[in-house]
């Protein structure tokens, strides 16, 4: 066969043959296209990553948020912070959204049949994409094993701004702040730092801390084993305590009523749930809610999570010398958790790579003059067999089957899915 017909021949198509010395078609590595796909991918990515960070922080505050009356002011820092902790999948998803939208329009513009014609092959489109993914694919692990884990704890303590900005949260109610460190706290109404119907729990023993808001000489009457209370008050102003209290918040109440758990009093002839004991006309409590929420694994950083691994690796291997089966099993899990999430990290890491790497191929495969199918295809595609095949890798990985393979089955699956794609445009010629 002579030069001009197998040249005429790869321009209906990819190239399947290696080029031909001296050939108008020779498939050559060009910086001009190179940046010129980048160009357009980052322009759509960045488009759809604006909306997805919108929708994505807005959604998240007002969960975080919905039983709380809040101006905006004060809630702007769980905005900022949920705009933060969406970037882990806003990031991916808006590189697989502009890629289907690239892929789209390069078909619909013929522009895909131009750079076939001049012998360009997939892998010179594709390798762009991969560079400029593995790149960010290396920032994305960064900021999943440090800044996700602190925004994603500081997010789930949202509490912890409703309490520091009690006395100026303008004018509504009623707010319900649960139970942590044994405490909960409700207020029926709030106008400023003027409380009205104030109901404060505590169902664990603090060490012998309620003498900080209630005198110790009605305390001594009560002759109790033990001080589970709640009370009750009409009326309270909140405000900071002083330096010698730390700052903290302080609410001045009116018209208390304390009730003790009279199950736990010594003496007792008539066992009932709960009676009332003391009454106040005015009483000051310091509230003390400290660390509100326990840290789990999602929300240790990488230091923090190695640390732990460390501990219950230990923890593990002590239990079986000493023959312990249940608290072997139990650090057990605790050890393989951990390991998961180092790898799960990983595997969130790499979608910014395989996602729109795999839109691209998709399109290629499809080169439908519609502009939009590839990204419908492509959106409902990748995502389905990364979080499917993810969500069956996690749980055999949390079982202790090899995590690091596991945790990444759905970027294998797309990177499978991927190769056979490439496989059939390289074999078969598409006119």
């Amino acid at each position: 066969m002579d030069t001009r017909a197998r040249d005429g021949r790869r321009a209906t198509g990819w190239a399947r043959e290696p080029p031909v010395k001296g050939s108008s078609f020779v498939p050559r590595h060009s910086r001009t296209i190179s940046l010129y796909i980048l160009r357009n991918l980052f322009l759509y990515a960045f488009i759809c990553f604006l909306v997805l960070e919108a929708v994505q922080g807005i959604v998240f505050t007002v969960r975080a948020a919905e039983d709380f009356a809040l101006e905006f002011l004060i809630l702007f820092p769980v905005l900022l912070r949920a705009f933060g902790q969406a970037l882990s999948f806003t990031i991916p998803v808006s590189l697989l959204m502009g890629a289907g939208f690239l892929a789209g329009r390069l078909n619909a513009d013929r522009e895909t049949t131009a750079l076939r014609s001049f012998g360009l092959s997939p892998f010179q489109l594709l390798l762009p994409v991969a560079v400029a993914g593995s790149l960010l694919s290396a920032g994305a692990f960064y900021m999943n094993q440090v800044w996700m884990p602190a925004l994603r704890y500081a997010n789930r303590n949202v509490e912890t701004l409703i309490l520091d900005n009690l006395g100026y949260l303008g004018e509504g109610g009623p707010i319900a702040l649960p139970p942590y460190g044994g405490q909960t706290l409700w207020i029926h109404r709030y106008k400023g730092p003027v409380l009205e119907g104030i109901f404060y729990a505590i169902d664990k023993d603090p060490r012998g801390k309620y003498e900080t808001f209630i005198p110790a000489a009605e305390l001594e009457k009560l002759n109790p084993v033990s001080y589970p209370l709640y009370l009750y008050a009409e009326k309270g102003m909140v405000y900071r305590g002083t330096e010698a209290e730390e700052r903290r918040l302080v609410v001045d109440l009116r018209e208390v009523r304390v009730f003790f758990d009279q199950n736990l009093l010594e003496r007792q002839e008539t066992p009932t749930d709960f009676v009332a004991h003391v009454q106040f006309e005015r009483l000051r409590i310091i509230l003390r809610f400290e660390h509100m929420a326990l840290k789990g694994f999602k929300d240790m950083a990488r230091s923090e999570l190695m640390g732990a691994i460390e501990g219950h690796l230990a923890s593990w291997r002590v239990a079986l010398r000493a023959g312990d089966a249940e608290a072997a099993e139990s650090s057990r899990a605790q050890y393989v958790d951990a390991v998961s999430e180092i790898h799960r990290r990983l595997s969130l890491s790499l979608t910014v790579l395989t996602f729109p790497l795999s839109a691209i191929v998709i399109g290629l495969f499809m080169r439908s003059a519609n502009r939009l199918l590839p990204f419908f295809v492509a959106g409902t595609v990748v995502p389905g067999i990364f979080f499917g095949l993810t969500i069956l890798g996690h749980a055999f990985a949390r079982k202790g089957y090899e995590p690091w393979a596991l945790e990444e089955l759905g970027n294998f699956g797309l990177m499978l899915l991927s190769a056979i794609l490439l496989a059939r445009i390289l074999r078969a010629p598409r006119g």
